[in-house]
């Protein structure tokens, strides 16, 4: 068997010849190159191509030759994979004339003997494949009637090839030999390779896909480097800028300490009054007969000294000395600050004493103390999201989600330690839930104090309440049975989401979406001038641009709805690996679609530990996106105001500027406005930052997911806030009027149309050089119209136009708004 041909570059191709005299024959080895396989053998003319079709040929001229051939030649060669061997059976050749054969290739690959030949014969010899020898030749050319004779012997299999390895060499030595040796060492450097590249598995042969790894490698050990050179230039650039800080706090040190010294020659050097001696009362600002009085230029009646004794009793100086504690004072404490050599600035505080009182709760609890507004002043207007978004909401659904699971497994047969539960143990689980009560939830966190981890708490806490009931005492231990904390987690915070969307959030922004679609059907015959780029523009009505929000924001309503709030069952990294040690003769992923859906939930298959948090993600998008769009409608409605389109019905006792008694302030809309722009800072980080986990997950997310109260509750409160504003509206059509009887120039747009249609030449321009910059007029507009070449039907009515009726079709959009909306799907 020969090597296959497979390489780019040049190919030793081995033929092995019988030598009667023991010389190594100088053709055994034939450089060959991809176009021309074989190049000329010796004087005798043989030549063989490697084609789609082979051929071999024999173009000597021999004057005289019969022989009985056994077996002539074998060839045997790869082409593309395929193997191709060839051989002659036994045969009559009679060369004496010149004779022409060829012998017909399996697979297409072809061996001609040419000759010339009297009567042109030509002999097809079909070939059997897999059937190799080798032809010995000698070819006397001293000879005048150039006899030739040829034996023929078999050939060991081992005979030295290129691709070929478990053989052996028959002369050591040889190029064949050498060339065997050198694939052999790169054979093992391959392996080597293969070795380090994938430690403790078995080497790869396969030298394409060792090189492929090996690039992989490398490819990725370049990237690493990149990416460690820009880290190592980030903390370089940070370190200098630390540096810089530092320096800075130096200098400022030194400036604070240099004011400092400054300070204390300052209280040195003032002149305090004599013992005995402080201001008793301060003056009226004014003396009866209207004369103003100041301390230090005042005018005090004679009976009234400027000084009053003090008792030295009832004196403090202990301000005086700064080793003495202020704390017990009662008053406000003073301290100088000096913030430059120029400027000395008396700050004053007050320090709040026993402001908690004899209980800690009670300061965490109370609205005066809450960091978050939500939690203090707004408290009122959100407290509907708290039995969903509050940490005791979380608590409750991990109950509710380890209760139910517990649940499942009694249903599966195969689980034979978890029978099926009575009714009566099944409702006292149920009971559990139904009756979770704040004092519960803090049982839960007194346990957390101990375990220091919120799920475990939970699992220990269901082991306490169940205890006591024999039936459910039996199989404590299978509460949280195979479950990883995220299993618990996820489930909850969707079924939080599911809760706080379907209990508080779709139904504010439907009330909000009716509230601004009975603005567009009660405004829809309201004529206004529409302004774009803030200049005045065709008219259209008050109901119609109404209309427009409530579309738009009962489509991002429509979606949100539409949203499927996804959760995962699976395990520690999401393949059931507990779940499948523990039974195996169970499908675990079908039991945990049946109950994932059991909860109302959609399940998601293909998870890591956590569930990747996508769907939150096009939630958070979905309420930003509708938040944007009642940021256009506050905003726009403020506009409005602020024309005086609208007027803001007032309600006793409230004060719209503390200094301007006459101002009534859009201060719903501006609350809406400022509490939308805080809720999507939230929901665009949340958005972000959740679908993002370190491999099967890191623990970023489970503090992050606790700020998703924050952002529900400062929507839903600008969502109130605009409803609120919304109920206060007046329209002020009176000043809706004015407006539009002061820009009749808008009218320009529906001639230069009709001209248009009518042939009337250059309508644009002619309009343009009458309205553009100049004030325009009823009469003018008028006298405009009755100068043109126009119809006196289309005349007519051009002149019936007025800025109040050119509407065009708004107010029957307005009017059915209704129909455009989507609400409670």
């Amino acid at each position: 068997m020969y090597p296959s041909i497979d390489d780019d570059d040049d190919l030793l191709a081995a033929l092995c010849f019988d030598q009667s005299n023991g010389v190594e024959d100088p053709y055994a080895y034939i450089r060959t190159n991809e176009d021309n396989i074989f190049q000329d053998f010796g004087s005798c003319g043989l030549n063989l191509q490697s084609q789609q079709q082979q051929s071999c040929n024999i173009g000597a001229q021999f004057d005289s030759f019969s022989g009985n051939l056994e077996q002539v030649c074998s060839f045997r060669g790869e082409n593309n994979g395929v193997v191709y061997s060839s051989s002659i059976g036994s045969a009559q050749l009679d060369l004496a004339a010149s004779f022409s054969g060829v012998l017909q290739q399996e697979t297409h690959q072809v061996c001609g003997f040419r000759g010339q030949n009297d009567d042109s014969a030509a002999n097809h010899l079909q070939q059997e494949p897999g059937q190799v020898c080798s032809g010995v030749v000698e070819i006397n050319s001293s000879s005048s009637v150039g006899g030739v004779k040829e034996e023929l012997e078999h050939v060991e299999e081992e005979c030295s090839r290129k691709r070929r390895r478990n053989g052996s060499c028959n002369k050591p030595g040889t190029k064949a030999c050498r060339e065997k040796l050198r694939r052999e060492k790169l054979n093992d450097k391959f392996m080597d390779l293969s070795s380090v590249l994938e430690p403790g598995r078995t080497p790869k042969t396969d030298k394409s896909a060792i090189l492929d790894d090996a690039i992989r490698v490398v490819n990725q050990l370049r990237g690493e480097a990149h990416e460690l050179k820009e880290t190592n230039q980030k903390l370089l650039e940070e370190i200098k800028s630390l540096k810089a800080e530092k320096n800075e706090l130096r200098e400022e040190k030194l400036v604070l300490k240099a004011d400092k010294e400054k300070m204390v020659k300052q209280l040195k050097s003032i002149a305090f009054p004599s013992p005995g001696f402080m201001p008793s009362q301060h003056p009226a600002a004014f003396h009866p007969n209207n004369m103003p009085v100041y301390s230090g230029y005042g005018y005090y009646p004679p009976n009234m000294p400027m000084w009053s004794p003090l008792p030295p009793a009832d004196r403090d100086t202990s301000f005086l000395n700064p080793s003495k504690s202020l704390c017990h004072h009662q008053l406000p404490r003073v301290s100088f600050s000096v913030s430059s050599p120029h400027s000395l600035k008396l700050m004053t505080s007050t320090k709040v004493i026993a402001m908690a009182g004899a209980s800690s709760r009670d300061l965490e609890m109370s609205n005066l103390t809450a960091l978050s507004p939500l939690d203090g002043r707004y408290w009122g207007k959100v407290k509907e999201l708290a039995s969903s978004m509050s940490e005791f909401g979380l608590i409750y659904f991990r109950v509710l989600v380890e209760i139910k699971w517990l649940l499942k497994l009694s249903n599966i047969p195969q689980v034979t330690e978890v029978p099926s539960f009575s009714k009566e143990a099944q409702i006292y689980l149920q009971g559990i839930i139904d009756g979770f009560s704040m004092d519960d939830a803090l049982e839960v966190k007194k346990i957390e104090r101990v375990t220091n981890h919120d799920v475990k708490a939970v699992e220990y806490f269901l082991k306490q309440k169940c205890e006591s009931h024999p039936e459910i005492a039996k199989v404590l231990e299978f509460f949280h049975f195979a479950c990883t904390s995220e299993d618990i987690n996820n489930l909850s915070h969707a079924l939080m989401l599911q809760e706080a969307l379907s209990s508080v959030i779709l139904p504010a922004m439907d009330e909000l979406i009716k509230s601004i679609s009975l603005m567009a059907k009660s405004f829809a015959y309201v004529p206004m001038l529409s302004r774009t780029h803030g200049q005045p523009a065709s008219p259209t009505t008050l109901g119609k641009e109404m209309a427009i929000f409530a579309v738009r924001l009962s489509e991002e309503r429509r979606y949100l709805s539409e949203t499927k709030i996804k959760g995962k069952f699976a395990g520690a990294v999401g393949n059931y690996n507990a779940h499948i040690s523990a039974y195996s003769n169970i499908d675990w992923p079908h039991v945990a679609e049946e109950f994932v859906t059991s909860l109302g939930l959609t399940f998601n298959p293909y998870v890591t530990q956590i569930e990747p948090h996508d769907y939150m993600a096009r939630l958070f998008n979905t309420i930003s996106q509708f938040n944007n769009i009642l940021i256009d409608f506050d905003r726009d409605i403020w506009s409005y105001i602020s024309l005086g389109y609208f007027k803001q019905i007032t309600k006793a006792g409230e004060i719209g500027s503390s200094t301007m008694p006459h101002k009534v302030n859009p201060i719903d809309f501006e609350n809406s406005e400022g509490n939308l722009g805080k809720a999507n800072a939230e929901l665009a980080f949340l958005s972000m930052k959740l679908p993002i986990s370190r491999m099967q997950r890191d623990l970023t997310d489970s503090t992050v997911l606790r700020n998703m109260g924050g952002a529900l509750g400062h929507s839903l409160l600008a969502y109130k806030s605009a409803i609120q504003g919304i109920g206060k509206l007046q329209v002020n059509e009176a000043r809706l009027k004015e407006d539009l009887d002061h820009t009749w120039e808008v009218l320009a747009e529906p001639i230069q149309t009709v001209m248009r249609r009518y042939g009337v030449p250059e309508p644009y321009e002619k309009l343009k050089e009458l309205t553009r910059g100049r004030a325009v007029n009823e009469e003018s507009i008028r006298k405009f119209i009755t100068g043109l070449e126009l119809p006196e039907e289309a005349k007519d009515q051009l002149l019936k136009l007025t800025p109040h009726t050119y509407v065009g079709a708004a107010a029957a959009l307005a009017l059915a708004v209704d129909e455009a909306v989507h609400l409670g799907h």
